[in-house]
């Protein structure tokens, strides 16, 4: 049997270009990740309902020898940052096979959107409660590349009917004001337990002030309302301002006397006698560190209950058993007993070799 060693030479030959091509192309970098998925580009309106900006800044890892992971920004311009009650959307382009839409941005959600500041118009403010129309796209998070502002739309008041005890107020109308309307604002505790300050105008007499006072009813059984009466009131509440306000046809007032229920006693749950002691977050860094979890601690978070850290950092590793890469991974550590409860990694992590 006569071997060809020309064959063997190129099928060598060939080989080696591809392992080269492997070596190349995971070495350019010491972080891998997939890169986000492509999303369409979709118009939406809807209302802001809150408005921060931030600085620009880059991200801290530029400057670690570890370098960065390629699955997020890493250089951050400065932004307005909305919270946007998505009131519609529409496809404008882009392939929706993947995601819609409908999908990233639901009607009647408060979406998370950003725009660059250098996108911003000249001359304009953004206001809570604003009405914004633009077109957005999503890639390091949902951004505007385009927008038009609209009216700053206020909150309508909701008629609401209560009723509980008077604990507080009067006429609250300035000194020396003689024959003009008169502002009575009350403070009642409901039946529920809240606080409601109910209020109503009382009008002199005089064409206008008399067709006012038809709008409402009012019913006093002592000829006024009086602390510790018991209180039934409709009007319009305005939940950001707590008050509820007795002005339109229909809305009404009444009082009576009825005895208060006695304040139940508050009894205070019985503690056990037992102290959990908390580590402290350079406590579970260094716990981490020595026991070659991870090679370096970048961000430690305690949990607002205080019973769980989340650790990010990286772990040195070898991607096909030969090449050094560095390994983002987060983990769910127990606070007070320092036990790993939870390890996420990149999802190419099964390559590697630690």
């Amino acid at each position: 049997m006569t071997i060809n060693m020309n064959q063997i030479l190129a099928k060598q030959g060939k080989w080696f270009f591809v392992i080269a091509f492997v070596v190349i192309s995971f070495s350019a970098s010491s972080v891998f990740a997939s890169p986000p998925a492509p999303t369409p580009m979709c118009q939406i309106s809807g209302v802001i309902k809150s408005v921060e900006f931030k600085e620009a800044y880059d991200e801290a890892c530029l400057k670690e020898p570890y370098g960065c992971p390629t699955d997020m920004e890493l250089n951050h311009p400065a932004r307005y940052f909305f919270d946007v009650s998505i009131n519609s959307v529409s496809h404008v382009s882009g392939d929706t096979s993947f995601n819609t839409c409908q999908n990233i941005y639901s009607v009647g959600k408060v979406q998370k959107i950003f725009i660059n500041k250098d996108k911003v118009k000249s001359g304009d403010i953004f206001s809570v409660n604003q009405k914004i129309d633009g077109i957005v796209r999503s890639f390091w998070g949902a951004s505007f590349d385009s927008y038009t502002l609209g009216t700053i739309t206020q909150p309508q008041p909701v008629k609401l009917t209560i009723s509980g005890y008077v604990v507080s107020g009067g006429d609250t109308t300035p000194q020396g004001l003689f024959d003009a309307p008169r502002k009575f604002v009350y403070k009642i505790k409901t039946d529920t337990g809240s606080i409601i300050d109910v209020t109503y105008t009382a009008y002199p007499p005089s064409p206008v002030g008399d067709q006012e006072r038809k709008k409402i009813r009012l019913s006093f059984h002592a000829g006024s309302v009086l602390i510790g009466d018991y209180l039934q009131a409709r009007g319009s509440f305005a939940k950001s301002a707590n008050v509820l306000t007795v002005a339109d046809e229909g809305d009404y007032i009444e009082t009576s006397q009825k005895s208060q229920p006695p304040e139940k006693p508050i009894i205070p749950p019985v503690k056990e006698n037992v102290v959990l002691t908390i580590k402290s977050s350079s406590e579970i860094s260094a716990m981490l560190v020595e026991q070659k979890q991870l090679k370096a601690v970048d961000d430690i978070e305690l949990s607002s209950d205080e019973q769980q850290y989340t650790v990010r950092g990286y772990h040195d590793a070898k991607f096909l058993f030969f090449i050094p890469v560095s390994v983002k991974v987060e983990l769910k550590i127990n606070a007070v007993n320092g036990n790993i409860e939870q390890v996420k990694k990149s999802w190419w992590a099964f390559l590697v070799r630690y």
